[in-house]
């Protein structure tokens, strides 16, 4: 799991490049709306909440969800637990997994301080490519997980699906955002990414991965 510390730290040495890999979009643009540096509209910071974790591995009764990015709001004791699609198509098994996600096991597992008394809520999050969305809906729906969706694309972030459980956001995206180009880059590799390009991050000192 990459924590909140690495994850400022990879945007700290980003340089807001924007050069990035057409399958990691999803997951650069949704931590650069939390934090870009003013390259990207901030739209989940002003939300007030933060990024807590990368690739943040969750127990449910039959198995394990790794959740690409946990971001929490710790005024209103919600966490959102996002996957960004790379492609288009949807695992079922994984979408049932995010369905049945517990509050208070994402909580545990991102090392999250909940300061506020109250019920924690867990909001499963789907962000894709604007050109993969449709297939994206279908297979949700095939899974039964009613959930809401992020499509970027370097004109706008538009709001698919379900309504947010946090009614902010749902105002925030009530119409489409606004972007000037594509995320900046601030998940540079992954795991399906090739060796030279750890290579190259290692030469370079330099950029960070979901490991």
């Amino acid at each position: 799991m990459l924590t909140i510390a690495t994850v400022r730290c990879c945007v700290a040495g980003s340089g807001y490049s924007r050069t990035v890999e057409s399958r990691l979009v999803p997951v650069n643009a949704l931590i650069a709306l939390w934090s870009s540096g003013g390259s990207y509209p901030e739209v989940l910071r002003e939300c007030g909440y933060h990024v807590a974790g990368v690739e943040v591995p969750v127990r449910v009764d039959d198995g394990t969800v790794v959740i690409d990015v946990v971001m929490f709001h710790p005024g209103r004791n919600v966490v959102l637990a996002a996957e960004a699609k790379s492609g288009a198509n949807v695992d079922l098994r994984q979408a049932d997994r995010y369905g049945r996600l517990r509050a208070d096991a994402v909580i545990q597992e991102a090392s999250i301080s909940v300061s506020t008394g109250g019920d924690l809520r867990v909001q499963p999050l789907y962000c894709c490519s604007a050109e993969n969305v449709h297939r994206v809906k279908l297979g949700l729906a095939r899974a039964g997980l009613e959930c809401p969706v992020l499509a970027f694309d370097n004109e706008a972030i538009n709001h698919h699906g379900a309504p947010f459980l946090d009614e902010t956001l749902t105002d925030a995206f009530a119409e489409p955002v606004p972007v000037e180009d594509s995320p900046p880059r601030i998940i540079s590799v992954d795991r399906e990414s090739p060796d030279h390009m750890f290579d190259d991050l290692g030469r370079k000192g330099r950029g960070c991965c979901a490991q």
